[in-house]
């Protein structure tokens, strides 16, 4: 019963389920070798392994959008690229 000042504790089990609600499963493939690997970083950080997973999502993403291209390259041929047929380079 609540009384006053007094906060009544909250279960451990009823904030699971409410950290659950705000969340989304997802699926994610990736070969077991790399699987290996996380599984084994986050236990060596005493972590779970989805949280491993959220912590580099938010890695990832946190450097926000990647910065645009500042110029680019124009070739004056003076024509002469219109008279003749296209050629692909040699290395494509």
């Amino acid at each position: 019963m609540h009384r006053g000042n007094v906060i009544p504790s909250v279960e451990p089990v009823g904030c699971m389920l409410a950290l659950l609600a705000m969340q989304r499963r997802v699926m994610i493939q990736a070969d077991e070798v790399l699987l290996a690997r996380a599984r084994k970083a986050a236990g060596e950080r005493g972590i779970t392994f989805p949280q491993l997973v959220r912590d580099a999502l938010e890695h990832e993403l946190s450097f926000g959008e990647p910065a645009p291209l500042s110029s680019s390259g124009i070739v004056d041929s003076g024509g002469k690229a219109r008279l003749r047929e296209y050629q692909p380079d040699a290395w494509r």
